[in-house]
């Protein structure tokens, strides 16, 4: 079984929203693993983006009550100097084009011990000892 999942933005934002495509897979996704007992996590940096996209459709009381329904149900993991320095030297690499955003969220979940990231960003960087998963995955 899966030791815990580190949970990108776009998912959040398919469970709050119920007219993204991908609602309904992600949702049931997040249940059953809650159901199963997996660790789910999320970085602190990722709140401000879901709260800043969610509320251009959302009222703010919905939005209230969607992040302190993470706050309640996923470990919040800090950003450190160590996760913006490895972030920052992977986007230098030589003809790199990955999503900065994406190595901060790679490398909070690798510095806090997480090996699988949910997502379902057909970009998101890969790195050595890192799982994408999607929604759609079996949760082993």
């Amino acid at each position: 079984m899966i030791d815990g999942v580190f949970v990108d933005a776009n998912i959040l934002l398919d469970i709050l929203d119920d007219t993204r495509r991908f609602h309904t897979l992600s949702t049931r996704w997040m249940e059953q693993a809650l159901l199963d007992g997996i660790p789910l996590a999320i970085s602190d940096d990722i709140l401000t983006t879901v709260y800043y996209v969610g509320a251009k459709n959302h009222p703010r009381k919905r939005m209230l009550d969607f992040l302190d329904f993470l706050r309640l149900e996923f470990t919040i993991l800090p950003f450190n100097s160590s996760t913006l320095e490895k972030a920052l030297a992977h986007a230098r690499q030589e003809n790199n084009r990955d999503d900065f955003e994406d190595l901060l969220q790679i490398y909070c979940a690798q510095t806090h011990g997480y090996t699988h990231i949910l997502t379902h960003d057909r970009h998101f960087p890969r790195i050595s000892g890192i799982t994408l998963i999607e929604a759609g995955d079996t949760i082993q």
